[in-house]
This record gives C-alpha cells, structure tokens and sequence, in this order.
C-alpha cells in the first residue's frame, strides 16, 4: 500500500526563483521516482495560491520601500481543509510556515535554526538573538509531527536545544533529483591539468564571497595564476561588484543549470566560501563531478565536506581562501585525493535514490505514527 503526501506547496506568481518554493514544488515529487511506494498530491486550492501570493506581494513592497527583516522569524499557514478530505493523504509535508490545521494528519515540517555561529557572523546577532529564535520556534517544533532538518549535526543540535521532543529532529540531506553523477573516470582530469580551472557560482555574489574570492584570486603570484583559470556564474542579484578586467577570469550570467554542470565537468575546484549558507546543492553538484571544493566553515558545510577529508572549509576571509587556493592549484596529489573522497561521498550518501529512500523511510515511519 502507497504512503501517499500531501505537498504543502502552491504556484508563485512572483519570485519563481525561490529555493523553498521550487523545492516542494518542482523536486519533492520526484521522489517518486526512485520510491514508488511512495505518492504525492499537490496542493492546488485557490485560496491558499491567493493567500501566498499576496503574501509574497507585501514582502516584496517592504523590501523595496526599506522596511526591515529580522532573520527571526516564524510562521505559520493554513490549508483547504476540504481540499486535504479530498486528497484522503497519510502525511503533510511542509517547507513554509507550519501548517496548523490537518486535522490528525501528521506534519512533516522542513524547517531549522541554523548554525547560531553563522548567523552572529551573518546578521550580527548576539547570543539573545538565538535565545530569541529558541522561543519562537520551539512551540511550532511542539506541534509538528516531525521536524526535517539537513544534516545529522543539526539534528544533534535540535534535540541537545530541545531535549523534551529530541525524537522529532530528523536529517535528510537536500533532495536533487536532478544531480547525475560523473563516470570515475572524471576525476583523471586533475592529472597535470593545465590549466587549473576555478569556478564560483552564486546568484546572490556578496553574501556567497564572490569578493573575497576575487581578491584572494588576485592576490596569487602571477606565476600561478597564469597557470588557472577563475569563472563566475552570477546574476549578481542587488550586487554592484565591479568585476575586475583580468583575461583568467570569465563571467557568466544567466547560464542555466545544465550549462553549469558542463562547466563543472571541465573545471577541477569549486570556491564557493560563503558568509551565509543554509545548505549548498552548488557543493553536491560540484562532488558529482569531481571537483574539489572550497566551502565555508560552518555547521553543515562541515558535514557535506567530511570535517575536510572530502572537501576544504575555510574562514570567510581573501587571506585564508588564497591559501587554500594555492594549495589546491599546486598539490596535484592532494586536490585528486580530496575529490575523489567527495566523489564518493556523493554517490554514498547525497545520490538522488539514496536521499528518496530516506524520504521514503521518514514518511512512513510518521504515517504509522497516526
């Protein structure tokens, strides 16, 4: 018997670039596809689109007019109840504001604290900001049949922050159905490889270190760089970096997904250091493959890169990005071990069938909870 789930999603009329919103949307129900056991019906209730989008529409007017956003925020939303009767599903599954009304239908909410560290470096935030984001969080944690979060290390976290609901907290890793590893054979091209081809990609190019990458790059001894190559893909959203005029470094904008996968097989290390990122798909891609990858040092970049045993993690800072460059432009034997090793963490344990089967096995355990 199929565990069929409801999709707390709905269709956008503005901001079809946002992550959270394609997630539920565009890759949630493909999870099918490598589980059939498993089945999914889409929300589509009038009112709920109409409620979203006007939703989407105030937030878009503040920002514009200057209004303030506090990274703390909670929220919840409602469904069509007579449309969810309708659906007769096991399970909801939401990425937005939690869903008060299923009735004893179980949520799986898709929802975290992020790493408390990175966001008082991001946000400026003091300890009482987390304490802050504790309370308005932990009474939605309570009412959720489970929360998802995307790493075992936030998970640990959770259940430490909350110890009375720590059987809530479950990790599974990002869902890309579009990722398709390379034959192993790519990682060959990091065998004298000259030229050493660099790549950033990043929309939002200030908050992912696209500036601090630069200058790390232009701060290399000329012998070296003449001897690379630094792409970017951006479309440099509310970003007026000036780009330096340099015949190494490339600028692509616009260039669409399967565009930057073929970049990335010809490439061999990704720099993508960011001041703040919840996850990072660009890290998964980058493995499938075999780049080596410059991430971040925080919480759940950790965990992608193996604590630095499939990937490096670096300081938000142009000094400490340039050495990680120069090592991994000069240590040939070094950059192949190191994407080799995310290689194969890729195919173990962020495959698309891999992270289905976890879905798969999430749900059905909450639907045997009802």
């Amino acid at each position: 018997m199929k565990t069929r789930i409801y999709l707390d999603g709905y269709s956008y009329d503005l901001r079809t670039r946002n992550s959270d919103w394609s997630y539920v949307e565009k890759k949630m129900p493909r999870v099918a596809d490598w589980e059939p056991e498993v089945e999914f019906v889409r929300q589509r209730s009038r009112t709920v689109m109409l409620r979203a989008n006007l939703k989407a529409v105030r937030a878009t007017i503040g920002r514009r007019i200057g209004m303030p956003v506090s990274p703390l925020t909670a929220e919840t939303d409602l469904l069509d109840p007579e449309e969810l009767a309708r659906a007769q599903c096991d399970v909801v599954f939401s990425h937005r504001g939690l869903t008060l009304n299923s009735g004893d239908i179980p949520v799986v909410w898709m929802n975290a604290i992020l790493d408390p560290r990175m966001n008082a470096h991001f946000f400026r935030t003091s300890p009482a900001g987390f304490e802050e984001e504790v309370a308005i969080k932990g009474p939605l944690f309570r009412k959720a049949a489970a929360v998802q979060v995307c790493s075992d290390a936030e998970a640990e976290r959770h259940r430490q922050t909350f110890p009375d609901i720590a059987d809530r907290f479950h990790a599974v890793p990002l869902f890309g159905p579009h990722l398709v590893s390379a034959q192993e054979s790519i990682l060959e091209k990091h065998v004298k490889a000259r030229p050493v081809n660099m790549l950033f990609v990043g929309n939002q190019a200030e908050r992912k270190g696209l500036p601090e990458a630069l200058e790390a790059y232009r701060s290399l001894p000329d012998a070296i760089r003449r001897s690379t190559s630094f792409t970017i893909v951006s479309h440099f959203d509310k970003s007026r970096l000036a780009v330096p005029d340099d015949e190494q470094i490339t600028v692509h904008r616009g260039l669409g997904q399967a565009g930057v996968i073929d970049l990335m097989r010809r490439s061999h290390i990704l720099v993508n250091v960011a001041h703040h990122e919840s996850y990072g798909m660009i890290f998964l891609e980058a493995m499938s493959q075999g780049m080596l990858c410059l991430g971040p040092d925080w919480e759940v970049q950790r965990e992608i890169l193996a604590y630095g045993s499939a990937g490096v993690n670096v300081p938000c800072d142009a000094a400490s990005i340039s050495t990680a460059m120069l090592r991994a432009i000069e240590d040939e034997d070094w950059r192949l071990a190191l994407a080799a090793r995310g290689f194969r963490r890729f195919n173990e344990r962020f495959a698309p069938s891999v992270v289905a089967h976890q879905y798969s096995e999430l749900f059905r355990l909450i639907a045997a909870r009802r």
